[in-house]
């Protein structure tokens, strides 16, 4: 098993100290998966205006695999939405 580490990016970095040991990077990326379908599925996790939110894959201190960007963005055409 290898020791991969997830860590948080959504305004707050969120470094993870501790890992989680999984049999491959497939069941890593599945877990980061998890991870960002989590926050988007948590309303009050997301501003009104959207947000950003980065998990990064590392196998060790300084070793990034990957990263898992999800951009939720709102764009309000209706006339509450216009600015002045």
């Amino acid at each position: 098993m290898i020791r991969y580490f997830f860590d948080i990016h959504d305004g707050i970095v969120v470094t993870d100290e501790t890992g989680l040991e999984l049999p491959n990077i497939e069941a890593a990326n599945t877990y980061a998966m998890k991870i960002v379908s989590d926050y988007a599925a948590k309303p009050g996790m997301v501003g009104i205006d959207g947000g950003v939110m980065v998990v990064t894959i590392r196998d060790g201190v300084e070793s990034v695999l990957m990263r898992f960007r999800l951009v939720f963005n709102v764009e309000d055409f209706t006339e509450n939405g216009r600015r002045a």
